[in-house]
């Protein structure tokens, strides 16, 4: 019981600290590379949160999109670096002029990653809170 919340601790102080280093980050990089440590502190933070076969499953469907879309956005990155020699992302500008098919993935990309309605993301999520209200009114405060 004293290790689950020390681990429930140390993932809600990993999941802070990234967030609030992602909000002046410049590089695109940078900013793939905090939104993986803010989904994995997620992911342990639920599999500690207290163990349920659903919260199981629906840890190995995020891992599983995040995996993908992660390779899939360092590649993105990667790209846009070849195309503008930088990776500054106010430095980039016509993206959707120049490449506009890959401007599309990349905001497909993007609406996957944060979760909206209809996307497999937000299906884990919401349950995943739904399940935390009842099982630690502390921590879905937090």
């Amino acid at each position: 019981m004293y290790l689950a919340n020390l681990v429930l601790v140390l993932a809600t102080a990993g999941l802070l600290s990234a967030t609030l280093t992602l909000l002046y980050q410049i590089d695109l990089k940078k900013i793939v590379a905090l939104c993986t440590v803010i989904e994995m502190n997620w992911l342990v933070f639920s599999l500690f949160v207290g163990f349920d076969i659903v919260l199981f499953k629906l840890s190995l469907v995020l891992m599983f999109v995040h995996a993908s879309m992660t390779t899939i956005e360092f590649y993105s990155v990667d790209i846009l670096y070849r195309l503008y020699h930088t990776r500054v992302y106010y430095s980039i500008s016509g993206f959707a002029y120049i490449c506009p098919v890959m401007s599309g993935l990349f905001w497909l990309m993007v609406f996957i990653i944060i979760g909206i309605p209809g996307t497999s993301v937000f299906t884990c999520k919401f349950l995943f809170f739904t399940y935390i209200t009842h099982v630690s009114k502390f921590f879905y405060i937090i």
